[in-house]
């Protein structure tokens, strides 16, 4: 018997998310379980420019953050595909720019039973700074979370 039916794992370009899919993808295997993959669109990047970003208008650059989060779910799948996994897939777009929560919601509307995550491992200023997905997860789930390490590489990221 499977103790995970449906895990759930949030995607981006960094090598941390690599790491979360990679165990979840072996997890998934090793339990017959269905792979969900999730990428939140964070809007809320755009609001920081004051109106521009350089060269790019606010809505340009919402484009591009939907663009590349489809990317990271194109790459995901891929990769789970090539394992022999047909996984499930959303992109969500979150104008809040609170990633974690839309990821807990997305685990719960799915019934998952297991959140898989890779983590960069911030601290101090760094983690002030860029905020933290796996921090927010931490706080009040109801879904059981697998934190794994991205490579050490990336700490500084």
């Amino acid at each position: 018997m499977s103790l995970y039916r449906r895990i759930l794992v949030p995607v981006d370009n960094s090598s941390a998310a690599q790491a979360g899919l990679s165990a979840a993808i072996a997890l998934a295997q090793d339990q017959q379980a269905t792979l969900k993959l999730v990428a939140v669109a964070n809007e809320a990047i755009k609001n920081y420019a004051g109106g521009e970003l350089g060269w790019i208008e606010p809505q340009g650059l919402g484009e591009l953050i939907k663009t590349d989060s489809e990317a990271s779910l194109d790459k995901a799948e891929q990769q789970a595909a090539d394992a022999g996994l047909t996984p499930e897939r959303e992109l969500i777009v979150a104008q809040d720019g609170h990633v974690g929560r839309h990821i807990v919601q997305a685990a719960v509307d799915w019934q998952a039973d297991l959140i898989v995550i890779g983590t960069h491992g911030r601290q101090g200023f760094s983690l002030w700074l860029a905020g933290s997905t796996t921090e927010t997860l931490l706080h009040g789930l109801s879904v059981p979370l697998l934190v794994v390490p991205g490579k050490q590489a990336d700490k500084g990221d």
